[in-house]
């Protein structure tokens, strides 16, 4: 079990229910990444949450994470050989209490599942989304450049300086 523990893992399904503003939201990443864009109050620092709260455990829960009005919310992570369900519910008289499910693809579970989350964290963007979100550009970009082996950040960016430069007259017709 310990050699799962060190194995590297990327998201291929976040599911969340009634968590903080979010009734309910499905996002499979294409590739490991996936962009969040919307208004203001619309939930997108609630989809970074959902990910620090399903890593982090307790000391990463907000104080109310169950939407208002519901009596419970749900988190699930899908890490493909890793699978993360946390389910909060509402207590009588206030507060909440949490459970955490973590299972491998061969179906085995962890004793110790906080453990296995703390041993796979590590990166800024995992610890604290809300803080990589509010790093400067050539941060941001020279943290992912470290984060997502296999992808030419340089290439990508020629491709895009190309198609700046072309004129209205140069685009394809639709």
């Amino acid at each position: 079990m310990k050699a799962d523990v060190t194995r590297e893992y990327s998201l291929v399904e976040l599911r969340a229910t009634n968590f903080l503003k979010l009734k309910a939201v499905r996002i499979t990443p294409d590739g490991g990444i996936f962009k969040i864009t919307g208004r203001n109050e619309q939930g997108k620092s609630a989809v970074l949450t959902v990910v620090e709260a399903g890593l982090g455990g307790r000391k990463a829960f907000p104080k109310e994470p169950i939407r208002q009005g519901e009596s419970e919310a749900t988190i699930d992570l899908d890490f493909g050989g890793l699978q993360l369900k946390r389910r909060f519910t509402r207590k009588d008289g206030g507060g909440f209490s949490d459970t955490l499910t973590l299972q491998y693809a061969d179906g085995k579970r962890p004793k110790e599942p906080q453990h296995v989350l703390d041993t796979l964290r590590g990166s800024p963007i995992a610890d604290d989304p809300i803080a990589f979100s509010r790093l400067k550009p050539k941060e941001r970009y020279d943290l992912l450049r470290q984060l997502v082996p296999g992808f030419d950040f340089d290439e990508h960016a020629e491709k895009r300086k190309g198609l700046r430069r072309r004129t209205p007259d140069d685009r394809p017709r639709i």
